[in-house]
Parts: C-alpha cells; sequence; structure tokens
C-alpha cells in the first residue's frame, strides 16, 4: 500500500509526521511519499517536494515565493502521475493543498483533508466547495466538523493531535527540571517569546516582542526570556535580530512545550502555539503583524471572523488579549503584561478560561482515530 501525505508549515509537518508513525503502528508494510519538512522525513517518508521555506503570511508575502511553489508543483504532478498511490492525505496548507486536490482527484487518487480549511467565518458554499473532490474531511475542531457535516461533505471528528503530544510532555517533565533544562532561574518570573515560524513573522513581529521585553526588563529587574526556534532556517536571522537589543534571552531549539511549561506568561504570535498555550493555561498577549500592504488586502478576507487567537476563536469570546496590525506596539504589549503579572485575581481568572479548552478537542488517541479511519476506509474500497 502506498500513501501520499501533503503538509506545509511547521505544525503541518509535525503532524504528517505523527500520522504516519501511526499509520506504521497499523500497518509497517505502507510506503509513503510527501510534500514536507524535517518531521515528516525523520519519519520515514520519501520526500518529493520540501515544504519548509513555502510558510508565509498574506497574499503578498506569498507571490514573492509563488514561482518556487510553482515549479515544485509542476514536477510534483509528473511524480504523482509517475507513482500509483491508493490515497491522499492533505494537511492544512489551503493555498497549496486545494490546487493539488483538484489534480489527484481528476487522477483517481481518494483524498482525506486532516486540518481542512477554516471553519471559523462559517462559509458554507466554501465547504461544499472544498467538499467536492473529497472522500472525507478529518477535523481537528468541532466547528470545523459541524460546517462540513451542513454542507454535506463526509466528516470525521477526530480531536485535535495536540491532546496527545502534550499530555505525553506533562507525564515526562515538571517545571523544575524544565528549568533546569532551559537554565532558568524557578523562582523568577519567566517570559516566553513565541514570535511564530515563519520569516515574515520574524522580520515583523520579533522586534516588537523584543522591545516589549526591554520595557518590562526596566519594571521588572528579575525578570528572565526565553524563546523557542521554531525552524532551523530562522535560526541565524533570530540571533541577528536579538543582537540588536539590550536584552537577555535564552534562544533554544526543540524546547516549545519546555517553554511553554515554565513560562509565567507569554507574548505569542498568532497561529498553532496560542493553542498549544492554552493547553498549558498560560497567560498570554496574542500579536499579528504584516506589511501594510497585505493588510489592506486581508481585511476583506477577515470580514465575519471575530477573533484572530485560537483561544478566543474556540471560547467564542475574548479570554486573552489580542494586538493586531496597528495595535501590536511594545507599550500595549508591555501594559497587557504588567497585568498578569502584578494583577494575581486577573491571571487566575484567565487560566480558569483557558482550562475549559481541553475538553473540547476531544479524547486522546487522536492520530491513532485518523489512521484507524483512513485504513478502514482503504481495506473496504
Amino acid at each position: 500500500m502506498k500513501l501520499f501525505i501533503s503538509t506545509g508549515d511547521v505544525s503541518g509537518d509535525f503532524n504528517g509526521s505523527l500520522l504516519i508513525q501511526a499509520l506504521r503502528e497499523q500497518n509497517p508494510t505502507i510506503e509513503f511519499a510527501a510534500v514536507g519538512g524535517e518531521k515528516v522525513k525523520e519519519s520515514g517518508a520519501q520526500i518529493l517536494a520540501d515544504s519548509t521555506s513555502w510558510s508565509s503570511i498574506g497574499f503578498f508575502d506569498s507571490l514573492k515565493k509563488a514561482p518556487t511553489i510553482i515549479m515544485a508543483y509542476q514536477r510534483l504532478k509528473k511524480q504523482l502521475s509517475a507513482l500509483k498511490f491508493n490515497a491522499a492525505v492533505l494537511i492544512d496548507c489551503p493555498a497549496f493543498n486545494l490546487h493539488l486536490a483538484s489534480f489527484l482527484f481528476n487522477s483517481g487518487i481518494p483524498i482525506y483533508y486532516f486540518f481542512p480549511p477554516s471553519a471559523w467565518k462559517n462559509d458554507l458554499n466554501r465547504a461544499k466547495q472544498v467538499g467536492r473532490c473529497l472522500k472525507a474531511v478529518i477535523a481537528p475542531f468541532p466547528e470545523s466538523a459541524a460546517l462540513y457535516e451542513k454542507a454535506g461533505v463526509p466528516v470525521f471528528f477526530s480531536g485535535h493531535p495536540l491532546v496527545d503530544t502534550i499530555r505525553s510532555h506533562e507525564l515526562k517533565s515538571n517545571f523544575y527540571s524544565a528549568c533546569e533544562k532551559l537554565k532558568l532561574n524557578p523562582d523568577k518570573p519567566i517570559i516566553g517569546l513565541f514570535p511564530g515560524s515563519r520569516e515574515q513573522e520574524i522580520r515583523y513581529l520579533l522586534p516588537i516582542l523584543l522591545k516589549a521585553g526591554e520595557l518590562l526588563l526596566e519594571k521588572f529587574e528579575d525578570i528572565q526570556f526565553v524563546l523557542p526556534i521554531a525552524s532551523k532556517n530562522l535560526k541565524r536571522q533570530i540571533l541577528s535580530k536579538i543582537a540588536q537589543f539590550r536584552l537577555q534571552v535564552t534562544a533554544v531549539e526543540n524546547s516549545n512545550y519546555d517553554i511553554l511549561l515554565v513560562s509565567t506568561a507569554l507574548i505569542i504570535s498568532s497561529g498553532t502555539a496560542t493553542l498549544e498555550a492554552a493547553l498549558y493555561e498560560k497567560p498570554m498577549v496574542i500579536v499579528y503583524k504584516v506589511s501594510p500592504l497585505t493588510w489592506k488586502f486581508e481585511r476583506h478576507f477577515l470580514k465575519g471572523v471575530s477573533f484572530a487567537g485560537l483561544p478566543n476563536l474556540l471560547l467564542g469570546r475574548k479570554v486573552v488579549p489580542e494586538l493586531i496590525q496597528e495595535k501590536a506596539k511594545p507599550e500595549v504589549i508591555f501594559h497587557e503584561l504588567v497585568r498578569f503579572l502584578t494583577e494575581k485575581d486577573y491571571a487566575a481568572t484567565v487560566k480558569n478560561d483557558l482550562r475549559q479548552i481541553r475538553p473540547l478537542l476531544g479524547s486522546p488517541g487522536v492520530m491513532k482515530r485518523v489512521a484507524n479511519l483512513i485504513l478502514e476506509a482503504l481495506n473496504h474500497a
């Protein structure tokens, strides 16, 4: 049996690797080919195209990478035509994967879409359009499952794989061991800086986060800062930005969950990391900023979406502050962090609200359920 997996950004690459592992546990003979990055490659899949550098924010930033992606897409179509797959699993990355879905459908390959295009706009027509060429949608969020079911698309609510990933980390680590690993003082406040996993986020957001850190250091002399390096490709850019500020930052690779575990509060880019932070019940300030031209274009498509951060979207109300575009200023971030650090009742209320998110994401065993669904469908095809 041969399966094709297509992922996009860092989180998609990680989820793709988890799915490959779960499928192999049930059927060790499966062969995998993929569009993916480091994690998918480490899981043993044959990489047909490396999507590590494709991820971007907004229409105009995406245009800069369009020639590279188009060339990769043309090569990929030739490779897929030559290889015979039993099924394809597309994970997130709709800008690329929806084009790919049309080609795969016309080639007669059954398609399963895990992490389908967003349901937050409740766009029924788009859900119907997406579902036309799919065997089934595998939805990690209840909202996605409800939307695609309403659109008449076969859908399976799997739950979110973070439920298992973070549960596994919690069993292996604790606050003091994580502080020791990161060389941080457990008796002093720790601020986690999460600028994101894309080049544009490092360019637009990281300087703002670091300046907010300088302001915090002026008020809290014993405060500590720690930052996860989401990708090796970003390491040099991140360290170069940090060197431009009067701030000592512990920047480390492969330690996201340890950083979330030890942080007193977070300044965090909108994205999957906000959901991870919510599962650790961490007070956070969510920030989002792109180029002015990109934002002017994006605002039209964001109409009807109430919030930018997943915690607020899932709970349907503002639980943690969101600072978008021109509001994402160091002084405003500083003010919000001071509240978390000095108003204990406020911080406790936020933590209690975030505690309500975990039950919304399904029960443990997510990837096993997804693997079961795919293999059972193929065995009965």
